[in-house]
C-alpha cells in the first residue's frame, strides 16, 4: 500500500484587509497570535495574485498543531451569499456558547443565526450513526464565515483539545467549501490525495434554511474528509439539485477564508501525484524555517489548497 500524498490540513489560509482586526476576532475564539515573516513580492504574486509583499500572522489555539494563517490583502471580501461556490468557512466547538458568542460579537461577528439543531436527512456512509448537532453560523471581519458547535447539547463530536483540558473553545476543527460535484471531489481527495472519507450524507434540509440562509429547501450533500489519524477535517458541500451557481471571487486573494495548507515532502512529486488538480507556479518562500518550496492548487471541484515542502511558516 502506497503512502497517502496528503495528510490533514496544517493551516487554514484566510485573507484579511485588517490584520489587527482579524487577530482580535480569532483571539476571541481562543487563538494566540504568532509573528510570521512577510511574503516577498514574488511569493505573494505566485500564491495569491498580489502585486506587493504581504504581511502575515498565525493564529493558533494553545497546544494545537493546526493554525490559521492570516495574509494581508488590499482586496475586500465579497459579501456573504448563500449557495455560492468556493471557499466557505471554518468550524470551532465550544463548551460555553453564551460566552463564546459574547466574545465574538464584541470582536465583529454579525449576521448571526440562532442555535439550530439538525440531524441527518440521509447518509451515504455505510453504518453511519444517527446524530444531533446544534450550531450557530455567523460572519466576522472580512466576511469570514464561522460555525460554532455547542458540544454540551450536540452528539456528533470530532476529537478536539476540549477532551484534554477545560478551555472554552476548541482548536480549528474543520475547513469548508462549496464545490460543483461531490462525486468528482470525493474521488480526488480519496483516491488521488489518499485522505479518508469520515462522513458522506445530507443534513436536514429545513434546518439548513435557518442555519445557512438557504433561500429555499434544497438538498445539501456534505462529504467530510480527514486522515487516518483523525486530524483537522475538510467538509466539501454541494447542492445536487441546483445548477448555474455563482462562484465566490477569490483571485487575487480577497478577505475571508481562502484555502487549506498541506505539508508534503516534495512539492514537485506531490503535484505529479495529483493530476486532476490545477496548479500555479512553484515558488521559493522565505520563512523562519528557511527557504521552502510552495505552490497553490485547485481541486477538480474548485477547492483551493496549497502545498508547502517539508514545512510551512509555523508558529
Amino acid at each position: 500500500m502506497t503512502d497517502p500524498v496528503l495528510t490533514h490540513p496544517t493551516a487554514a489560509v484566510v485573507g484579511t484587509t485588517d490584520l489587527a482586526g482579524a487577530a482580535l476576532f480569532f483571539s476571541a475564539l481562543g487563538c494566540v497570535p504568532w509573528a510570521l515573516p512577510p511574503l516577498d513580492r514574488r511569493s505573494a504574486y505566485a500564491l495569491y495574485g498580489l502585486d506587493d509583499e504581504a504581511r502575515q500572522l498565525a493564529m493558533r489555539s494553545p497546544r494545537s498543531e493546526t493554525f490559521i494563517r492570516l495574509v494581508e490583502t488590499p482586496h475586500a471580501a465579497p459579501p456573504f451569499r448563500a449557495l455560492d461556490l468556493g471557499a466557505y468557512g471554518l468550524d470551532f466547538f465550544t463548551r460555553d456558547l453564551a460566552l463564546t458568542m459574547s466574545a465574538v460579537e464584541r470582536a465583529g461577528a454579525h449576521n448571526i443565526t440562532p442555535l439550530v439543531p439538525y440531524g441527518p436527512e440521509r447518509s451515504i456512509t455505510p453504518d453511519a450513526e444517527d446524530f444531533l448537532n446544534q450550531e450557530v453560523l455567523f460572519q466576522g471581519p472580512d466576511e469570514i464565515t464561522v460555525y460554532i458547535t455547542d458540544v454540551t447539547v450536540s452528539t456528533n463530536h470530532w476529537p478536539t483539545m476540549l477532551a484534554h483540558d477545560e478551555r472554552i473553545n476548541s482548536e480549528l476543527v474543520m475547513l469548508c467549501w462549496v464545490v460543483d460535484d461531490n462525486d468528482v471531489e470525493r474521488q480526488f481527495w480519496e483516491s488521488e490525495a489518499g485522505l479518508v472519507v469520515v462522513g458522506d450524507g445530507y443534513p436536514d434540509s429545513e434546518a439548513m434554511i435557518e442555519l445557512m440562509y438557504h433561500p429555499r429547501s434544497t438538498p445539501l450533500r456534505c462529504v467530510n474528509i480527514s486522515d487516518a489519524a483523525g486530524g483537522t477535517k475538510m467538509e466539501l458541500m454541494s447542492y445536487p439539485e441546483e445548477s448555474g451557481l455563482p462562484r465566490r471571487e477569490e483571485w487575487p486573494l480577497r478577505g475571508g477564508f481562502h484555502g487549506a495548507q498541506f505539508v508534503v515532502d516534495d512539492v514537485e512529486e506531490a503535484v505529479r501525484s495529483l493530476p486532476s488538480a490545477t496548479f500555479g507556479d512553484v515558488v521559493e518562500v522565505t520563512t523562519d524555517a528557511g527557504t521552502i518550496a510552495a505552490v497553490t492548487g485547485t481541486s477538480p471541484g474548485g477547492a483551493r489548497f496549497e502545498l508547502w515542502e517539508g514545512g510551512h511558516p509555523s508558529p
